[in-house]
């Protein structure tokens, strides 16, 4: 029966879009207790950063810029032919875009963990926000 009432759904929020109707994102189901949060993930990116000798006078700027590096090591998987799911070890180093956009969020961590930035509650904030928007506001092709 889930299964029916879940195609249904499916199916009304496909048509209202097709309507042009701005429909909101069906709610992502809520982690089970033992899931990692972004909190506790940013919790422990900060002691790992401590614990490797990460934390240290870089500013701002430098440390924004080497989460733009990190997706620029994504975009050079992508350029060398590497699916978007793929996930291979070179030398029993994990590589691929996975890892590398892995990489950008450990950066993002570290960086708000430094700056003492409550992640997961801007990333709330953010999506209810979002949540109000009309359909690709902004009116811009890409």
């Amino acid at each position: 029966m889930t299964a029916n009432v879940d195609l249904n759904e499916k199916m009304a929020r496909l048509q209202a879009q097709a309507d042009g109707k701005d429909v909101p994102p069906k709610p992502a189901p809520q982690p089970k207790s033992d899931e990692p949060t972004v909190a506790w993930l940013q919790a422990e990116t900060k002691k790992w950063a401590k614990l490797k000798g990460w934390e240290d006078d870089r500013g701002v700027g430098d440390l924004m810029m080497l989460m733009v590096t990190e997706l620029a090591e994504a975009y050079e998987e992508y350029r060398d032919w590497h699916e978007p799911g793929e996930v291979y070890v070179k030398d029993g180093k994990p590589e691929g875009i996975p890892v590398e956009l892995a990489d950008v969020v450990i950066r993002i961590l570290v960086f708000c963990g430094k700056y003492d930035i409550d992640l997961q509650a801007v990333i709330l904030q953010k999506m209810a926000f979002n949540n109000t928007r009309e359909h690709r506001h902004g009116g811009k092709r890409v």
